[in-house]
């Protein structure tokens, strides 16, 4: 039997940022911090590049928090908004892969659904419209009440090295906008250092 083995790259920030309470996490940032320690990972940059022999199974990643309002006073996250990008490939290297993901976690402490009428993602490139789609809505199995999950599943991958160079990059989900910081963008780039080619 040939057994399929992929490979996962992974870039992950913020996550100290979030209060430790599990109720309060989004199913990225578990995810996230399941890949930071996973063994036999490797680091090439702000990159992780993650391999699973036994399930072959890997996942790469960008994880990064867009937006987050915390309770005053308190450090506890009200409301949350963090971006995954990733690619997944078949066999022991990381070679360059068709397509990306984008995915946007929504977190409400309170509940409030408010990307749940109109959840269209749009990506811009030096404020010029790069992308605009209607996600997929992912189902949730830990703290559904306060989660929803969007995802555009293929973004093909010469597309997305053309956000490699960009000078701004702004993510939107409905009608929240978010500046990506510079190290963001590194961080995108580090993503692409990963592949061998």
């Amino acid at each position: 039997m040939n057994l399929i083995l992929k490979i996962s790259a992974t870039v992950l920030f913020g996550l100290s940022a979030f209060a430790p309470c599990a109720a309060q996490q989004s199913a990225a940032e578990l995810a996230a911090q399941a890949i930071l320690h996973s063994e036999g990972s490797r680091r090439v940059g702000k990159a992780h590049v993650v391999y699973y022999p036994m399930r072959n199974w890997t996942e790469a990643l960008v994880y990064w928090i867009l937006k987050m309002e915390l309770y005053p006073g308190s450090g506890r996250v009200k409301e949350s908004l963090n971006m995954t990008v990733g690619y997944e490939v078949a066999g022991d290297k990381p070679s360059e892969p068709e397509s990306v993901y984008l995915k946007i976690d929504a977190h409400s402490a309170t509940g409030e659904k408010r990307y749940r009428d109109n959840h269209r993602i749009s990506i811009y490139v030096d404020d010029m419209l790069f992308l605009s789609n209607d996600p997929e809505v992912l189902p949730l199995y830990r703290f559904p009440e306060n989660n929803d999950s969007y995802i555009i599943k293929q973004i093909p991958y010469k597309d997305f090295r053309r956000l490699l160079t960009a000078k701004k990059l702004t993510i939107q989900l409905g009608q929240t906008k978010a500046e990506l910081e510079p190290r963001a963008i590194e961080a995108l780039n580090d993503l692409d250092r990963t592949i061998e080619r």
